[in-house]
């Protein structure tokens, strides 16, 4: 995987989080004075659309200093590569197949995170869906 455009972010944040794939930067866990702080200790974060793209770069970079967290995408084989990945580097993670067009699925995300930690902190609702009409038309049907 190639994001040449978090390139400099990573490596002044936090470099050694994220594998190689992601950043060339020096393999090292973030310290004190760091981007990430150390208020996300302890929390558990639920991130959608966590299979790619900014939901990835979003689970290692919050993973690795100290939080846990869960995945949700629809691609299974990946999340779970990347729960195995967070998990490898020490971090704390927990893959959900997760389709958020489905209300079940979403439901299941949650009730999991609740069960494995005993609540969650923070929700980061990153999948990307496409709306059939512009939001201003109200058609809310659409998005479910």
């Amino acid at each position: 995987m190639n994001y040449p455009y978090f390139r400099t972010f990573l490596r002044k944040s936090c470099s050694g989080c994220i594998p190689s794939s992601l950043s060339k930067a020096t393999q090292r866990r973030p310290s004190e004075g760091d981007f990430i702080s150390n208020n996300i200790e302890g929390k558990v974060v639920v991130i959608t659309g966590a299979s790619s793209g900014l939901g990835e770069v979003t689970a290692w970079l919050l993973s690795a200093p100290c939080a846990s967290v869960v995945l949700g995408a629809p691609r299974t084989d990946r999340l779970q590569s990347l729960a195995d990945e967070l998990i490898g580097s020490g971090g704390k993670a927990l893959a959900v197949t997760t389709d958020v067009t489905h209300c079940s699925q979403v439901k299941r995300l949650v009730d999991t995170a609740v069960q494995n930690y005993g609540r969650i902190d923070v929700i980061i609702n990153n999948a990307g869906l496409m709306p059939q009409s512009p939001l201003e038309r109200l058609k809310i049907d659409e998005w479910n």
